[in-house]
């Protein structure tokens, strides 16, 4: 059955458990079955909180990221299943893990196989069994050592992986992925990638974890969303559980700085799907509605790829912008 949106004037008993559920997250909220403007403040202050777009709107990924802000570690087994273990008790490990060395990818919250195999690296490591589920043995261990938090290995990772890989833009695969009423703008920017010498795929999907699961499977060195957006016009980074990422910040930076001022596109750390499910590092490029996709797109889709040239080949874009 699909999941029905709450939002402003309902009553339900889903209103009363989404009151209880803000709550236990430290939300001063008294439990109702009427979704008033007091229940909508708190929603955007939550979505605030979790990088999703401002709505005041419960969309199932609000709910999702509800439910999943709700576990703490130790309130389950942790480990690999489909579909996925999420939520804040996994970024909790992810977090830890990337602290002491052991690479489980970005801290997303997803206990995928990357978190898997560096939480059984981490158990061989202290003579625990290597059975890649986190249980109350572990979770001991891993408090015993913690250092405090030192950089997360996986940012530092993804920025040497940068570094190293390529000096040519020939050698750059991009992914641009869109929502369906933008094919052809996804399909300018693509074109404008391979004029320049780059390898780039278009993906078209209105749902971003699908096109997340795509983009995974082609394994690109960067990607670009196309989007829309109620809450203003945006360029957006993987930003989640005290984890940026790098590559995407300084992609986002640097659209933001050669095109914001003109364009008005704000840059901001989000944890909406597409960012926070696709492995690669990339951005999403938000604006109200198609026309002004398509006033902006010849000079934005330039824009657009001397970006991903700067930042994923370390050249020096053309506009305004800081060193």
């Amino acid at each position: 059955m699909p999941f029905v949106s709450l939002r402003g004037g309902e009553r339900s008993e889903r209103v009363e458990d989404l009151c209880r559920r803000l709550r236990r997250l430290g939300f001063e909220l008294e439990v109702r079955d009427e979704f008033d403007d007091e229940v909508a403040e708190a929603i955007v202050a939550f979505q605030r909180r979790r990088g999703l777009p401002e709505t005041g709107v419960v969309d199932l990924v609000t709910w999702r990221a509800v439910v999943e802000a709700g576990f703490r570690i130790g309130d389950r087994l942790l480990y690999l299943k489909r579909p996925a273990l999420r939520g804040d008790d996994v970024a909790w490990l992810q977090g830890k893990l990337g602290s002491l060395g052991f690479d489980p990818g970005r801290v997303d919250g997803i206990f995928g196989p990357r978190t898997r195999s560096a939480l059984m690296e981490f158990q061989a490591n202290m003579g625990l069994p290597a059975d890649g589920m986190c249980g109350a043995a572990t979770i001991e261990e891993l408090r015993r050592v913690d250092l405090h938090h030192g950089a997360h290995v996986h940012g530092v990772i993804e920025r040497l992986s940068r570094a190293d890989r390529h000096s040519r833009f020939s050698d750059v695969a991009v992914v641009v992925a869109a929502e369906a009423a933008l094919e052809g703008v996804a399909d300018l920017v693509a074109a404008r990638v391979r004029r320049r010498g780059g390898r780039s795929v278009v993906l078209v999907s209105d749902v971003q974890s699908e096109l997340a699961r795509t983009i995974n499977d082609v394994a690109p060195d960067v990607f670009v969303h196309l989007g829309y957006s109620l809450g203003g016009r945006y360029v957006a980074y993987y930003s989640g559980y005290n984890y940026v990422s790098p590559v995407g910040r300084q992609l986002a930076e640097v659209v933001s700085q050669t095109a914001g001022a003109v364009r008005g596109l704000v840059e901001r750390g989000m944890s909406i799907p597409i960012l926070r499910e696709t492995r690669a590092p990339g951005v999403s490029i938000a604006f109200s509605n198609p026309h002004e996709w398509w006033m902006l797109a010849p000079d934005l889709s330039d824009i657009i790829v001397t970006s991903v040239e700067a930042v994923v080949c370390r050249a020096r874009p053309t506009g305004n912008h800081r060193d």
